[in-house]
């Protein structure tokens, strides 16, 4: 399953020679928010100390009743572009170069300073959440999986009308027995149609749930 727990993974655990992969919503189109370019972190603490927060996207308006499983107490989503932009300067505060690659972070910091980096990782999410830009990452509960079921069955169903191959999805009590694991919308499609299909019947939980609030 490609991403079908798409909003809950966000602990950008990057080896020294590969890129974090958060299972977030993916990338948004909203690039415009500043983040403060002073340093959190100082070199030998364990406390980061959080910049000021980016200014208010609108998540919270245009996800709707989505919005209080997305973003809690946060302003933004897990995984997305702001949320990477302040993970990048967070982490390049403490001296690491990376750089947005994929939805994640890419980063080389070679084995010896791959505990320091996996260490400033943690303090930056941990400062995330601290400063209430996302909240906290946790395994997803029987409602917030049922969200994720009514969004991707509107891109099965989107798939079905645009003549995609798809599978039938389970049952919700299946589905949220398996934690969401058992089925996902793109698991009939040839991996070389994904960015082609991406663009007609997105699986970009964000995306979809603000399609689902802007129809209600």
């Amino acid at each position: 399953m490609r991403l079908a727990a798409a909003l809950i993974l966000s602990i950008f655990a990057v080896a020294c020679a590969g890129r974090a992969s958060p299972e977030s919503p993916g990338q948004h189109d909203s690039e415009d928010s500043a983040v403060s370019t002073a340093s959190t972190l100082t070199p030998g603490t364990t406390t980061p100390v959080p910049p000021p927060l980016p200014a208010d996207p609108g998540y919270a308006e245009r996800l709707g009743r989505y919005a209080e499983f997305i973003l809690g107490k946060g302003i933004v989503p897990n995984g997305s572009p702001e949320h990477l932009q302040y993970m990048e300067w967070c982490v390049e505060s403490e001296g690491f170069d990376v750089q947005i690659s994929d939805g994640g972070l890419l980063a080389h910091p070679g084995s010896a300073q791959e505990p320091r980096y996996r260490e400033v990782l943690a303090l930056c999410e941990q400062a995330a959440v601290d400063s209430g830009l996302v909240k906290a990452q946790g395994p997803p509960d029987s409602r917030e999986l049922a969200a994720w079921y009514e969004a991707f069955g509107w891109t099965h169903d989107c798939l079905v009308e645009n003549g995609y191959p798809v599978s039938d999805p389970p049952s919700l009590d299946l589905y949220i027995e398996s934690r969401g694991r058992n089925w996902h919308p793109y698991d009939m499609l040839d991996p070389m149609e994904l960015a082609q299909v991406e663009g007609v019947c997105p699986q970009d939980l964000i995306v979809i749930f603000e399609i689902l609030a802007s129809n209600s």
